[in-house]
């Protein structure tokens, strides 16, 4: 649903992070339910069989329930991104969630579509006819009234928003005039002396309570789909229920007491504002109905295959059978078509629970939807409903849910569900993941890197850090626990992404010092940050892309991508290592950082909503990590797959793969590991001796210094200086500059072990080589951007090969 669209396209489909929206949109959508005339209606019927004590008692434990019900079912939605409906599929199949939970859940969207639409045009009527002296037939205001709620519905989301931001403020303030009226004109003595006309326990109230919203509960996810956070879904739901529900309930049962009548329309004229009761009507009703047409409009998509896009048709269609049948009298069944609906409603919201918050232990990652029909699930639902049609003491709707949680946890246990296939396919052939659907992309080709390519991965990583990227030794030990379980990483090539599925980037930041600590299993601070930006966004990201090629960040992106089970792009947006987060071909493309989550060692965790730009949020990042002891997480750079593959390098993680086997291979055979590395990666050797001074600091959160060596061999006699920051910027040979960022200057020991800086020992015998730069790095832009200028050098950038091979050393100028 992006801004530019007036009507919602959504229906099935993950809801995307940037259409996240704040808690507060879905509490007033939630109390637009409430506090409705059928909530008056509710209260004014429970007054004529029940003390107003008990009233207020049955309204606030029934909608404690509702609550109770409603915040796990919302959570599921907002965790998943997706609607009540999908959310099912994991407990029901996806047959059973089609034609069993789509057709309950429609019906009973239509059914209260009707009764709301049918209350609003009679009472409408009413009093322009009877009280106002306007004729108005019945039939006509039900239809004419139903088709304006129902073009809200049609909108989708952002229409029920703004709607009830208007009517549920409207419907309180109707509520609380109406109730100081009535007792200003009659006083207390009629609510403490009112003794009930009708027998009804309180039992049976809290179940019709329960049964007027139990719908709700269910569908919670389909509003709840759009939340940031689990917090946010159970703050909007005891805010926009609890308060809300119990307020009309307890106004519509003191008004019909006052007013002798439980008719609405009654009150109104006896309360002597029937002006102000239309408008009450009118409003609250509207904003309660959009509600159920936009919910009925979700499951008929499911019911018969269609595709997103005709949400707001089949919203249009569930709206019109919803007119029709609003047109007979249904007034009188109200109650029992309440409670029918709790018996009904509330086993699929036990069955759900069940399989995700027991079964399942509230984790996204354990959810998978079941093809076909999961057998469990439908003869728990049965079970629930018999229970609670049969049952006649206590609360029996609440008994028939227990049941149905109970029975789908014991069959599970000896009815395993039939295995998914990858990827899954609905019914209309379409491509599903974590409950998404769209056009069915090509097959992923993923391959599975086992140990030994793990091992070369880091190493050629490593060697593409430039003397950053952290060190061999600290990314060997984050995967360590990986290469000896053997548990596969799956790399995924970049044209093979799905679309519309998220990519994040988790890294480590700081100094390049050693000083950090690293913890077998990469278990640092980059998995912490990661997830807490899928929390967040409210997504679960199909895969992560290193941020750079380094040892340490490599390993920390490997270590999530296996932990996870999700796919390592081969791709990254450096092709080397980098000191700033500004230095990406993200910044160079524009492609924002934001939001982006940050975890200490500390257990501080930090999300940044927006930023900046990357140059404020290398600050704030590097300013953390200083403040941390160089021991965070950083996850960062959300975005889809069809936007990922013209910003980043692609290649890079094959690249460093190639590098680490030929430092493999040659070390095996005894061949010159500098000389084999610098072909593979089209460089060439500028150097070889042993360290004779060394300078560095810590500053600000970076490496800072400069190394020189003394010549040996055919360098004897010869002096190379490197200057640094975490990785190698410029170097020149005998006071001419020889090479500079953004091209690669790599360093490793005549044994092959590549260094980072600045861990150099004098009596040992290093060999420098240079590679070329990434093509995006070579263009005016990224020259700009990662050029030797932009560290303060007055240097301009010639590429190295040039150097090489019109042998014209360029100097300082």
């Amino acid at each position: 649903m992006s801004k530019s669209k007036a009507v919602e396209s959504i229906a099935l489909a993950r809801v995307p992070p940037e259409q996240r929206q704040h808690w507060s949109s879905v509490a007033a959508i939630q109390a637009g339910y409430l506090v409705s005339v059928s909530s008056l209606i509710t209260g004014a019927q429970l007054a004529l069989g029940l003390p107003l004590t008990y009233v207020v008692l049955a309204g606030v434990l029934g909608y404690a329930v509702i609550v109770a019900l409603a915040i796990p079912q919302g959570i599921q939605g907002r965790d998943l991104g997706v609607p009540s409906v999908e959310v099912a599929t994991s407990a029901f199949g996806e047959q059973g969630s089609r034609w069993i939970v789509s057709t309950i859940l429609a019906a009973s969207t239509v059914g209260w579509f009707a009764i709301n639409a049918h209350i609003c045009g009679v009472t409408f009527a009413s009093l322009l006819t009877t009280h106002l002296g306007i004729p108005v037939p019945t039939t006509a205001a039900v239809v004419g009234w139903g088709l304006v709620m129902l073009s809200t519905a049609v909108l989708g989301f952002q229409g029920l928003k703004y709607l009830n931001m208007v009517g549920v403020p409207l419907m309180i303030g109707v509520c609380t005039y109406s109730t100081y009226l009535a007792l200003s004109s009659h006083g207390l003595e009629p609510l403490r002396s009112y003794v009930p006309t009708g027998d009804r326990s309180l039992a049976s109230a809290v179940a019709v309570v329960v049964g007027s919203y139990a719908v709700g509960a269910v569908t919670a996810a389909d509003t709840n789909r759009y939340q940031r956070s689990r917090r946010h879904v159970a703050m909007a739901t005891t805010v926009g229920i609890l308060p809300a529900g119990v307020l009309a309930l307890c106004a519509g049962a003191a008004l019909g007491v006052i007013a002798k009548t439980p008719d609405l329309a009654g009150i109104f004229v006896k309360l002597g504002i029937p002006v102000l009761g239309v408008v009450a009507v009118v409003m609250s009703t509207w904003a309660a109905n959009a509600g159920n047409a936009y919910s009925a409009g979700i499951n008929a998509v499911k019911l018969f295959g269609l595709p997103d896009s005709f949400r707001a048709a089949a919203t249009i269609g569930c709206g019109i059978i919803g007119i029709v049948a609003a047109c007979f009298d249904v007034l009188g069944l109200f109650l029992v078509i309440m409670e029918t609906f709790g018996v009904v409603v509330t086993p699929l919201c036990g069955v759900m629970i069940a399989d995700y918050w027991l079964r399942g232990r509230g984790s996204p990652q354990r959810w998978r939807a079941v093809p076909g029909f999961r057998i469990p699930g439908m003869i728990a639902w049965a079970v629930g409903v018999a229970v609670g049609h049969f049952v006649t003491f206590g609360v029996p709707i609440l008994f028939g849910m227990v049941a149905a949680a109970l029975t789908d946890l014991a069959l599970g246990r000896i009815w395993p569900a039939p295995a998914a296939p990858e990827p899954a396919l609905d019914g209309g052939g379409r491509h599903r993941r974590g409950g998404q659907t769209g056009p069915m992309p090509r097959r992923e080709p993923v391959r599975e890197l086992g140990p030994v390519e793990i091992t070369d991965l880091i190493t050629g990583a490593c060697v593409l850090g430039t003397g950053g990227g952290g060190s061999l030794a600290g990314g060997l030990e984050i995967v360590r626990p990986h290469l000896e379980s053997g548990r596969p990483l799956r790399l995924a090539s970049l044209q093979d992404l799905p679309d519309e599925e998220w990519i994040a980037c988790p890294y480590a930041a700081g100094a390049a010092t050693g000083g950090k600590s690293v913890t077998p299993g990469g278990d640092t601070n980059a998995l912490a940050s990661f997830i807490a930006l899928e929390d967040y966004l409210g997504l679960h990201f199909h895969g992560v892309i290193s941020t750079e090629l380094g040892a340490e960040n490599t390993a920390d992106a490997v270590h999530v991508a296996v932990e996870l089970g999700i796919v390592l792009v081969d791709a990254d947006p450096a092709g080397r290592s980098v000191p700033e987060l500004q230095h990406s071909t993200f910044s160079m493309y524009g492609v924002p950082i934001a939001p982006l989550a940050v975890a200490t060692a500390q257990g501080d965790i930090a999300l940044l909503s927006q930023v900046g730009g990357d140059t404020r949020a290398e600050a704030l990042v590097r300013a953390m990590a200083v403040a941390s002891g160089d021991e965070i997480g950083v996850a960062s750079h959300p975005i889809r797959g069809a936007d990922l593959r013209d910003v980043v390098i692609p290649g890079a993680i094959s690249k460093a793969l190639a590098m680490g086997e030929a430092m493999r291979l040659a070390r095996l055979s005894g061949q010159d590991v500098a000389e084999a590395l610098a072909a593979v990666g089209g460089g060439a050797v500028r150097f070889r001796g042993r360290v004779i001074d060394l300078v560095w600091q810590n500053q600000g959160g970076f490496t800072v210094g400069h190394v020189e060596f003394g010549g040996v061999g055919a360098y004897s006699g010869s002096r190379y200086q490197m200057w640094f920051k975490n990785e190698y910027l410029v170097s020149s040979r005998d006071g001419i500059v020889d090479v500079t960022v953004p091209d690669l200057l790599c360093v490793v020991e005549a044994s092959g072990e590549p260094v980072t800086n600045p861990h150099y020992a004098p009596d040992r015998e290093y060999a420098i080589f240079a590679l070329p730069a990434p093509e995006p790095w070579k263009t005016p832009a990224g020259v700009e951007l990662f050029g030797p200028r932009s560290f303060g050098f007055d240097i301009d950038y010639v590429p190295f090969e040039k150097v090489v091979l019109d042998e014209e050393p360029f100097g300082v100028r």
